[in-house]
């Protein structure tokens, strides 16, 4: 709903779907391969630009208060 209304830009639809493939592969897979270092840490920082685009998102639309930073 929000990627195809363009609500939301399609590179966090993508995050979310590989990321959850990942994490559904790694819980109920038997033979999956560890992640390496460098995959870990581009998955979280996958992660993070999407909770911060999610977080903008729901500022936006009111959803979500405005923080301040002093």
């Amino acid at each position: 709903m929000f990627i195809k209304t363009g609500k939301i830009e399609p590179e966090y639809g993508r995050i979310y779907t590989e990321s959850r493939r990942l994490r559904e592969a790694h819980e109920y897979e038997f033979q999956v391969e560890p992640l390496t270092e460098v995959a870990a840490q581009q998955i979280l920082s996958d992660a993070e630009r999407f909770v911060a685009r999610m977080e903008r998102y729901l500022r936006e639309v009111g959803a979500l208060e405005q923080t301040t930073t002093n």
